[in-house]
Parts: C-alpha cells; structure tokens; sequence
C-alpha cells in the first residue's frame, strides 16, 4: 500500500472513531453549502426577473434617440431617416426586433376624474416582438394592429387664408385691449377690467375657427383606441369601452384634444408604468401631434441582455454620420446596474457569514479529534513518522470531512434550486408584489440555476475548510514524541 494511500485510509478511520461529531459538522457543511446555493439561485432569479422588467415592459435591450432626446424630452426634437435608421438596427446579428416609439405629455379626463401622463405612440405588430405588454393585459384587449383611419388633410384656400388671418387678428387685439384696460386701472384700485370670458361668447366666430382648424388637422372618423395601467385605470374610474379626453400640444404650438376609448387594461407590477402611461397606436399619436413620419426613438432587443452594449457599439458606428445615442439597458439605468451590484455584493457577504460560522465548527472538530489522539500521534512521530506526514494526515482528514459535506449540500442545493426555478418563493401571503428601485416583481420569485452559483459555494467550503484545518494540523506536527506519549 503506497504512503499516499495509507495516508489516506488514516484519515478516513480517524472520521469514524467519533461518529456523531464528524456527523454533526458535516452536515452543518452540508447545510451551508445547500443554503447558499439556494440563496444564490434566488438572488440569481431575482436579478434576472428584474432585467426582464425592466427591459421587456419598456426599455427594450437597447435604444436609439436623436442627440440630447434622452436628457430632455423635447417633442421635436426626433431621428431624421427613422428608416435607415431602423434598418441599420435590424442589420445587427444580435438584434432579435426593433420597433419605433413616439411620446408626448398630455392631460387626460374622464368624468370628473383627470391627471397628467405620458401618450406612448407605438406599432403593435413590432412592439409585441420587443416588449410583452400584451402579455400583461388584465381587462379587454391591447391595441389593434392597424391605425385609427384619419381624413387626410388639405391647404386652406386663399378665401380660407384670408378669414383665418382676420380671426387671428381679431383674437390679438382683443388681448391687447384687455392688457390696455389693465395697465389704466393701475395697482390697489381693487378693480379689474371686463373679462372677455364673461361677455357673451361671439359664436360665428367660435364656429369659424373650429371649421378652419377641422381641415388643417381633421378628427379621426372613430375615437382611437388606448390601453393603460392598472393604477392609472382605478384613477381614472375607467374599464374597457369607457372614453378619454386627450388634451395635449402639438409640435408646431398648436393645441390639441381629442375623445378615445379604452380597450385594454394592463398590470406590469411597476408603478411607474401602470400609473403614468398611455399607449395608442404609432400613427394616432404622429398625426394627432404633428409629427408626420418621425420619431422620437427605437428600441431593440438582443439575444441576451448581456449583448447590448457590444451590439449598441456596432449600431452607433454603422450611423456616425447622424450622430444619433444608441445606448445599453445598462446605460439607461446605471441605477438599476448599481442595485444589481449591490445584490450580488449582499448574497457575498452572507455567504461569507455562513462559511464563517461553519469553519469555526471545523476548526473545533478537528482540534478536538487531536487533542483526543495526543499519545497516538506521539507514538506515531517516536516510530518515525515526519511532521509533514502528520500535518498532511490531519488536512487530509478536513478534505474528506469537506468533500463529504460538500457532495451532499450540493445535491440538497440543486434540489432547492429546481424547487425554485419551478414553484418559486410564493410572497402572496404578504404581498401583491415587490418594487425594487421603481420596476415591479411578480410576488412569486422563481430562481435561476448558475454553473457559478452551484460551483463557487463548494469552492469556498472546501477553501475555507482546509483553512481551519491548518492550526489542528500545526498543533499535531510540532507535538514533540515524549510529551505526547506522557499522555493518558
């Protein structure tokens, strides 16, 4: 039998001569290699559903903006060529779909009920390719695939040009006259001058100009069809079928309203999304803000979410002539980058407290098995047994300890991690959901399974292990032969 062998087959006898405490730390290995694989698992999980809100509930993996669109959302400031644009995104081999978007501020009312939002204008065909808002559906059904049909509008005639310059005019200088009235009365007169609100309303006019404006800017022939969050629903005291007004200003100056109705109701989790955001279709919003065919931006997605920023890199050079942003998910938001980090970092500490704890219970296992064998290991070093052979034989004794716990907390790990990737952490009992840094999480967590996630909590157990070892295993190889064979 080779000396590596023996070695080993001392070892292995020197376990079972205390069953029960070899058992009791070893299953506290166990325990501790099960428990943070399963945690990492669930950190794991959470992390990859909360890039999955994030970018499939709105940002898209990556996204295209003119220069300075995303540091202030100026309506008129849009991608020139949106079609070579997004022909050059489609063109990347990473890119799985894009779709364009267009946004606007407005005031939206119903009944007595009114708040200010976000108008969304995107296609539906292309967006369900990207996001999976439709999937998120709750009341009715998610817009249409074709656009509301609008008369197309025509110039004025020179007659039409005429009365329009003279309704104008007469708008003008019935400010100045009122602006006029308010400079006599003078400051502390506590008087005021007529207002014209209070006058009786000039109705021809009023007729006129409303006739005018019909054929600069048509209706729609039937309202537009819009979906919106949940909370911006219960605001609101609106379902499928009710009507919105939408009051909102064009990109020339001009005010806008307009009557929709709802067809759908959505629930993504994400306040942000569900309070504050209407969605219509890409050509109702074009026309009803004046955009023509132009866009505000492009979103994307990519095989993975760990492709975009190389796959926003190449876009970005292919269009270095139109200077336009193309930025990552992760450019988006570092503040969601910054939290993932921080999760990851918190899944480092506990883990670190956990091998901690275990490696004193070593540390005490070990040093005890060699306190107990004090006389053998004295006569194992007077028959001629080097130090280094005894320190080995006590490391090798924590290896086996370690690798047994380890191969079990392993297999206990992977079942807990198969638990949670198909039943998930049910949190219904004490919540409807979980918001992290303003995106929603579904109130099951499931986990995600990692190579890193099951390897790295073995690697640490057997690192930290053999470390503990160390002073049981220096303590026995120093021990000198007649002090140990004193002992009794």
């Amino acid at each position: 039998m080779g000396p590596n062998m023996l070695l080993s087959k001392l070892a292995f006898r020197n376990l079972g001569r205390n069953t029960r405490r070899s058992l009791v730390t070893g299953t506290a290995l166990a325990l501790s290699v099960a428990l943070c694989i399963a945690y990492d698992a669930l950190a794991d999980g959470m992390n990859v559903q909360l890039i999955h809100s994030l970018t499939r509930y709105d940002l898209g993996h990556l996204q295209v903006h003119a220069p300075g669109y995303t540091e202030r959302h100026k309506l008129a400031n849009t991608i020139l060529d949106a079609n070579r644009v997004m022909k050059a995104v489609r063109a990347d081999p990473e890119i799985r779909a894009a779709s364009a978007r267009v946004y606007a501020a407005a005031l939206v009312g119903a009944g007595s009920h009114s708040t200010g939002v976000e108008l969304i204008g995107i296609d539906p065909r292309t967006e369900s390719r990207v996001t999976e808002l439709a999937q998120r559906t709750v009341l009715g059904h998610f817009l249409g695939p074709d656009p509301t049909p609008w008369p197309a509008a025509r110039p004025l005639t020179a007659a039409e040009r005429a009365e329009d310059a003279r309704l104008t005019n007469s708008e003008a200088r019935a400010a100045e006259e009122e602006i006029d009235q308010l400079g006599r009365l003078g400051p502390g007169t506590g008087e005021h001058p007529p207002s014209r609100e209070e006058g009786p309303v000039p109705q021809p006019e009023m007729r006129e100009a409303q006739r005018l404006s019909k054929i600069l800017s048509p209706r729609p022939t039937r309202p537009p069809e819009v979906a919106l969050g949940s909370s911006l629903a219960r605001v609101l005291g609106v379902n499928p079928g009710d009507k919105l007004y939408l009051s909102t200003q064009a990109v020339d100056g001009v005010a806008e309203g307009i009557e929709a109705r709802v067809v759908g109701v959505y629930d993504t989790g994400t306040s942000t999304y569900d309070r504050s955001r209407i969605y219509l279709h890409l050509r109702d919003l074009q026309r009803l803000v004046h955009l023509g065919a132009r866009i505000h931006e492009i979103a994307a997605i990519c095989d993975s979410p760990d492709a975009a920023p190389a796959a926003a890199g190449r876009i970005a050079a292919s269009l270095l002539p139109l200077k336009l942003d193309v930025r990552a998910w992760s450019q988006l938001r570092p503040d969601m980058v910054r939290m993932l980090d921080l999760n990851r970092a918190g899944g480092g500490m506990l883990a670190a407290i956990v091998f901690f704890v275990a490696s004193l219970g070593v540390v005490n296992t070990m040093l005890m098995a060699v306190l107990e064998r004090t006389r053998e290991l004295g006569m194992l070093k007077a028959l001629g047994m080097p130090a280094t052979r005894i320190f080995a034989m006590v490391v090798t004794e924590t290896a086996l300890l370690a690798l047994a716990g380890a191969v079990a907390g392993t297999a206990m790990g992977i079942g807990l991690d198969l638990w949670l990737v198909h039943q998930g952490l049910d949190l219904r009992a004490i919540t409807q959901g979980v918001s992290m840094n303003g995106v929603g999480l579904a109130p099951v967590v499931h986990g995600a399974i990692t190579p890193l996630g099951v390897v790295l909590p073995v690697v640490i157990v057997t690192g930290v292990c053999l470390a503990a070892a160390v002073y049981p295993a220096w303590r026995a190889a120093r021990m000198q032969p007649a002090v140990g064979m004193r002992e009794t």
